[in-house]
C-alpha cells in the first residue's frame, strides 16, 4: 500500500464511529529523530482536534477509508 495516496483522505475510527482527516502519514517525533518509528496526523472532522499514532496502528483495520 502507497500510503502516501492517503494524506487527505477521510478516516472512521470503527470503534468510536469518529471520522478523521489524515494530515501526514510519515511524521517522526523529534525526540526519536529520523531513526525513530514513522506515524499519522490526523484531524477530527468534529471538534477540529488533532491527533498523532504509530503507522502500524493507524493501519492496523482500527480505521477504515470512507
Amino acid at each position: 500500500m502507497n500510503i502516501e495516496t492517503k494524506i487527505g483522505k477521510i478516516f472512521q475510527h470503527k470503534k468510536s464511529g469518529g471520522n478523521y482527516k489524515v494530515l501526514a502519514v510519515n511524521a517522526h517525533l523529534e525526540s526519536e529523530g529520523l531513526t525513530g518509528d514513522l506515524f499519522v496526523v490526523y484531524a477530527s472532522k468534529e471538534d477540529s482536534y488533532v491527533w498523532i499514532r504509530e503507522q502500524n496502528e493507524f493501519f492496523d483495520g482500527r480505521f477504515k477509508e470512507i
